[in-house]
């Protein structure tokens, strides 16, 4: 724990750029990703009073994006799909010898997944026009 009291912040942003593609085993054409940079923030706050600190911080620890063009054949299974999560962490800690702390305080995440297919439109008009 440093020994200066009072307040400090830390941030910072991540730049992320991912690139792939997939080739077509039967015809041996190559489709590229979409995917546009993600820009992934971090921010920290720690204040500290005598032997106590107290601190939150808020980051994304991981995270997954899959996107494709309109032309991609495997967009009517998913055309995008993401996972993203963010994490709170309020801290707590206090010395309790000179260069000994402990400390700790719960992680609090939150999920979300997003996924975007093409509909097949072929699909749907044989479905709704075949015969009994």
């Amino acid at each position: 724990m440093p020994s200066k009291s009072g307040l400090s912040i830390y941030g910072g942003v991540a730049l992320i750029a991912l690139k792939g593609d997939f080739t077509r085993d039967s015809s041996f054409k190559r489709y590229e990703s979409d995917i546009p940079t993600a820009a992934v923030p971090n921010v920290f706050i720690n204040y500290r009073s005598g032997k106590m600190a107290f601190g939150v911080g808020a980051y994304v620890p991981y995270g997954l994006t899959s996107q494709w063009t309109d032309d991609f054949p495997g967009r009517f299974l998913a055309k995008k799909a993401s996972l993203k999560t963010i994490y709170v962490q309020p801290n707590f800690s206090y010395q309790f010898a000179e260069n000994w702390s402990i400390g700790g305080g719960p992680v609090i995440g939150h999920s979300t997944v997003e996924l975007i297919q093409a509909i097949d439109l072929s699909a749907q008009f044989f479905a709704e026009h075949s015969l009994p």
